[in-house]
């Protein structure tokens, strides 16, 4: 099952992700980038992982109906990609304005 993860925990997730790809680039890694900084985009500031991901408009504008990113988000959605995202500390969230838990 997804991990739920905020906008502040899909931040700093890209940040460690964007550091790890330096040392093993996989086809997960590189998607879950890609997806976390389209998200990031996004112009809610109340969007999370688990609204966009279940949330069939929205997350098809990312896939733009290409089955290998629809796969991807399946897999997403089964936490298969849940080592990728890191929690922000409870100190972060209050750093960055992040009330989402």
């Amino acid at each position: 099952m997804l991990l739920n993860a905020s906008r502040g925990d899909i931040g700093k997730s890209l940040k460690r992700l964007n550091e790890e790809i330096v040392n093993h680039a996989t086809d997960g890694l590189s998607l879950t980038i890609n997806f976390f900084t389209w998200i990031l985009t996004l112009k809610s500031d109340k969007v999370d992982l688990r609204d966009v991901v279940h949330n069939v408009d929205i997350c098809s504008q990312w896939t733009n109906y290409d089955t290998y990113k629809s796969s991807y988000v399946e897999k997403l959605k089964n936490g298969d990609f849940n080592h990728f995202i890191y929690k922000q500390t409870w100190a972060e969230q209050m750093d960055s304005d992040d009330d989402t838990p």
